[in-house]
């Protein structure tokens, strides 16, 4: 049996980290439009590029990513010649996300939810035991 070649890391002190920037945002010029204005990226020809609904997906998640970091607002709408993007309203300090998914949860809140869900498995393993 071969030996196991284990790596080796040097450590490095004092190297500065890259400045944080988001995967697709400079490819489009969100942060630069003003409300009302829109633009629209080009359906392409080309067979290996991927369909219009994979790439509206990307740049919904793309425009997310600058919808958390600010207060912007994007629309965006699927057409024949590609998929335009306009800049709407902005949200207000006080509005919630759109993403219910993202809301915090106290510890007493996070407990109810754990027990409801131990309830529901406890209940649904007694009805396939009963099924046996």
């Amino acid at each position: 049996m071969p030996e196991k070649i284990i790596p080796v890391f040097r450590i490095e002190k004092n190297v500065p980290m890259p400045v944080y920037s988001p995967r697709g945002a400079k490819l489009y010029p969100l942060e630069k439009m003003e409300i009302g204005d829109s633009f629209l990226i080009p359906k392409s020809e080309d067979e290996t590029e991927p369909p219009l609904t994979v790439l509206r997906s990307r740049v919904n998640g793309i425009i997310g990513g600058v919808q958390r970091r600010t207060n912007l607002r994007f629309a965006t709408v699927t057409m024949p010649d590609g998929i335009r993007v306009w800049r709407v309203a902005d949200r207000k300090k006080d509005e919630k996300s759109a993403n219910p998914t993202r809301r915090h949860i106290s510890p007493e809140g996070m407990d109810r939810i754990v027990e409801a869900q131990h309830k529901r498995w406890k209940k649904f393993r007694t009805e396939k035991k009963r099924q046996r």
